[in-house]
């Protein structure tokens, strides 16, 4: 799991058109990484707001629309992070709504760590 998130966003294992193969993205290494008992959701849209953000790893604390007053960290693992078209830092900026494609990471039943992939169409 060590090449993820530092060389590759994903790995599969298995044929590709086999329903037993396996990808595995740098959120579920991350869980598979960690030492809590970290469990990471399907991917899904949310809206966020930006909260905090640091650009030179990727990090942040947002606001999930659905959980208001709740800050969470994340981790944004979008290739437009940090780039001339990053629209993370305008939504940061404007303090506006983003949607995303993100997985949530759970510990005890409540969300610990969303993973943000990409934004949503």
């Amino acid at each position: 799991m060590t090449p993820l998130g530092r060389s590759a966003a994903t790995v599969s294992f298995g044929l590709e058109f086999d329903e037993r193969s396996v990808t595995v993205d740098e959120a579920m290494a991350q869980a598979t990484r960690s030492k809590d008992n970290l469990e990471i959701g399907d991917m899904e849209t949310m809206t966020i707001v930006l909260d905090g953000l640091i650009r030179h790893n990727g990090t942040a604390k947002i606001e999930l629309a659905e959980m208001p007053g709740r800050f969470i960290p994340a981790e944004i693992r979008d290739p437009r992070f940090n780039t001339d078209s990053d629209p993370y830092v305008v939504a940061f900026a404007n303090r506006t709504p983003i949607s995303v494609q993100a997985r949530r990471g759970m510990k005890d039943g409540s969300v610990s760590k969303i993973f943000i992939m990409d934004t949503a169409p």
